[in-house]
């Protein structure tokens, strides 16, 4: 098992693009004590309200913390939402000119909390497929990126939300087969067999059960049943399905790997397939085994889902927790 202090050095510097829908989380917090005596639902006692990067935005964000330069491709609003995300790309040090305003709104997340307890969420998006003004807009930027870049890796997050298409999937994935650029993706339903000749696909089990002709229980056998069907089908080198508070497993020719999820307190899954696709990529792209890329996106995931919301990895936190 590769050491993790000599992987994360490795990390470093690595230049990995993210393609998909940026969002932005927020999170307002308070205290319940109380039911409404006009309805009966519970009176939250407003106490703070934090707003942070989402989507694909919080892949970046992992990526980042794990040491990569990290470039961020994307659609957000002329609104205040959008504005917000500009200034954290900017505090974080990602670079954000591949990401384009549009006349949309920013896709939004606000989670209402008491304590650690998710009470509701409340979106605010538009899911409509990117015209072809917006896709020319995104791929003159991309071209300019990488005209100036030497980018090793794109990662396409997928979350349904209009930017990548199947139209806008096929040409990414045109320009980096002819780059010679790694992909890795972390599908969503729609367009789930877009995805050819990628080289990390990374479904999460319902996204799995909900995309395959044939059931797949939770175990080795179905999930490589599973696994090989999608290879077959897209052609990918590694399928990676994510099961949640259940672990990982990993499967490419030759070689599979089912990693459960080690004996920690899970606060919140929230955010974790971000980190695993973050570490998954990175842990690849330095040449690291397979079992390498299953275990450390394992137990990074796992940390991460220690937390309450959606919380980035870092190196730091890796290596306090490696002992």
């Amino acid at each position: 098992m590769s050491h993790l202090k000599d992987l994360l050095n490795d990390f470093k510097g690595r230049k990995v693009l993210v393609v998909g829908d940026v969002m932005l989380d927020s999170y307002l917090s308070g205290h319940v004590n109380r039911i409404s005596p006009e309805a009966p639902v519970p009176v939250l006692e407003y106490q703070s309200t934090h707003t942070c990067l989402g989507g694909a935005a919080n892949v970046a964000l992992n990526l980042k913390g794990l040491g990569a330069e990290v470039y961020l491709a994307g659609m957000i609003g002329k609104d205040s939402e959008g504005a917000t995300i500009r200034r954290l790309l900017d505090t974080k040090s990602i670079d954000g000119s591949c990401v384009i305003d549009s006349e949309r709104v920013t896709t939004s997340k606000t989670r209402v909390m008491s304590s650690d307890q998710h009470l509701l969420r409340v979106d605010r998006e538009e899911r409509h497929a990117l015209s072809d003004v917006e896709r020319i807009d995104l791929f003159s930027s991309l071209d300019r990126l990488m005209r100036k870049v030497s980018i090793e890796m794109v990662i396409l997050q997928d979350y349904n939300k209009g930017v990548l298409t199947q139209q806008s999937i096929q040409m990414l994935l045109a320009l980096c087969k002819e780059k010679g650029i790694q992909t890795c993706v972390d599908p969503k339903f729609d367009n789930f067999y877009t995805y050819q000749g990628v080289d990390i696909f990374k479904p999460n089990l319902l996204e799995l059960r909900t995309s395959l002709p044939f059931d797949v229980g939770l175990n080795a056998t179905d999930l490589g049943r599973a696994a090989g069907y999608l290879r077959g089908k897209l052609e990918c080198k590694i399928v990676m399905i994510t099961l949640s508070d259940k672990g990982i497993y990993l499967n490419t020719e030759g070689e599979a790997h089912m990693l459960p999820v080690p004996k920690k307190s899970i606060v919140d899954v929230c955010g974790a397939g971000d980190t695993v696709i973050s570490m998954a990529s990175l842990t690849y792209l330095v040449g690291s085994g397979f079992r390498d890329v299953a275990y450390w996106s394992s137990f990074a995931g796992t940390l991460t889902c220690q937390h309450p919301g959606v919380v980035p990895i870092t190196a730091e936190m890796l290596l306090a927790e490696d002992h």
